[in-house]
């Protein structure tokens, strides 16, 4: 079921579901939308998971893995760790070559050989430069792409992990594994010797501050409880703000999950495209950033001080160029128009007291045979039509801010600049008596300004 499904069958059902006579049509239905779409949400995520096949490696066994064997030497390869790429830079030393520090790689990545684990042992890359230094170059070659293959994958998977910490089965590893790292109780030995990834130390960190906000949720939503009985309409307030704080995480949090997907599906380059407008300036085509509309109350706040403040980004260079274009056409058009009407109120019979006779057309080819002619189509009058209407109210003038001021903070209002103080009898005489709603209800009382 998509969104579009659940929305038309909430707004299409209007009736109150049996068993709850006392839930009207429309909270069933928001009730109803609100099941759906998060159905939904869980269908979505669920076909996600395959994405995060990397991420989770990463974070449950803690590294990522290929075999590969080699004449009589059947290796497993894994990623680095962090540790692994200071140990490598002093196990090379300074002065050695490229071929050294692809050796050096490949036997740092190692960790089994023929069956033998070798996680527990310090020196184990040590033993197997010794024996790698003796293969041809294309062996090693070939191994130090495997390498290179494993970061690169590691690197796409770190991409993604902010992105995985946001679905739902995220936080059910954390809670299955107690809680903490768990490559350390995964039971591989000597995998708690390496450290934390990159990837794992992102998952950790979200987690345990996502537990301290669960927390103070729980806190907080404790301390309403008891402020409700004194203020049950502060408490009102402060849950409407809660409520619009959550939709706006969530809304960020599912923009990430799917910029996340775009990445994956048309690759990065295809969203650095999206974040970039071409435009031809003066017959030059440069790339300037995209406007990106408003979708948070914090940024309409800010898009109504720029428009206040007269600060104008590249959209709105483009639509002020686009209505100048508009409005010189529109002029062009309507100088010819009263140019033409003059004319034609210059010929006899077109205006004036002139008398109607009538001719046949036979005489009407003797007398104007210009009349038969073939004439051009003609073109349309624009007074009082829609598109006449339309240029009027928003293009033909610019909406002003009027008494509205802003700076790079703020907007403000300036004061009225009003006239003499008017005295009782002035303010009494302005008075308007207001009607009741109906028959039988009374005048309402005048309304009283400035303490009167």
């Amino acid at each position: 079921m998509s969104q579009q499904t659940a929305a038309m069958t909430a707004a299409t059902q209007g009736h109150t579901q049996q068993g709850d006579p006392g839930v009207d049509a429309a909270t069933d239905a928001r009730r109803r939308f609100q099941q759906a779409s998060d159905e939904w949400d869980h269908e979505t995520a669920r076909r996600r998971k395959p994405l995060y096949e990397d991420v989770e490696t990463l974070v449950e066994t803690g590294f990522l893995s290929h075999q590969v064997r080699v004449g009589d030497l059947n290796l497993s390869f894994r990623s680095l760790y962090p540790a692994d790429s200071f140990m490598l830079s002093h196990r090379v030393g300074m002065k050695a070559n490229n071929r050294e520090w692809q050796t050096w790689s490949v036997a740092s990545a190692i960790w089994m050989a023929n069956g033998m684990c070798l996680l527990d042992d310090s020196d184990a890359p040590a033993k197997m430069y010794r024996l790698l230094k003796g293969m041809p170059p294309t062996v090693i070659d070939t191994l130090f792409s495997i390498v290179l293959g494993l970061f690169k994958r590691s690197g796409a998977a770190l991409n993604r992990t902010e992105a995985y910490c946001y679905e739902p089965y995220s936080r059910g590893v954390w809670r299955m594994y107690g809680r903490q790292n768990p490559s350390v109780s995964g039971g591989i030995p000597g995998v708690e010797r390496l450290g934390m990834n990159h990837v794992q130390r992102m998952w950790l960190a979200f987690n345990l501050a996502e537990d301290d906000r669960e927390q103070m949720l729980r806190d907080w939503s404790a301390a309403k409880l008891v402020a409700s009985a004194m203020s049950p309409k502060g408490v009102k307030k402060l849950n409407s703000a809660d409520e619009n704080l959550k939709k706006k995480e969530e809304s960020r949090r599912r923009e990430v999950v799917e910029r996340m997907v775009e990445r994956v599906i048309f690759g990065e380059e295809h969203v650095r495209e999206q974040m970039l407008w071409r435009v031809r300036v003066q017959g030059e085509v440069i790339e300037v950033p995209a406007v990106q509309a408003a979708r948070t109350e914090e940024g309409l706040q800010d898009e109504f001080r720029r428009w206040v403040a007269g600060e104008k980004d590249w959209h709105d260079i483009i639509v002020d160029t686009y209505k100048d274009r508009l409005r010189a056409k529109f002029d062009t058009e309507r100088k010819t128009r009263d140019a033409l009407l003059t004319e034609a109120q210059r010929t006899p019979g077109v205006s004036g007291g002139t008398q109607m006779v009538g001719y046949t057309l036979e005489q009407i080819r003797e007398l104007r045979p210009e009349l038969l002619e073939a004439r051009p189509a003609a073109k349309k009058v624009f007074d009082g039509s829609a598109p006449a209407r339309t240029y009027e109210k928003w293009v033909e003038q610019e909406a002003q801010p009027g008494r509205l001021r802003a700076d790079g903070n703020s907007v403000w209002e300036t004061p009225i600049n009003q006239g003499p103080e008017q005295t009782l009898a002035q303010k009494v005489a302005e008075r308007r008596p207001a009607l009741g709603d109906g028959p039988d209800q009374p005048i309402s009382p005048p309304s009283v300004k400035d303490g009167d």
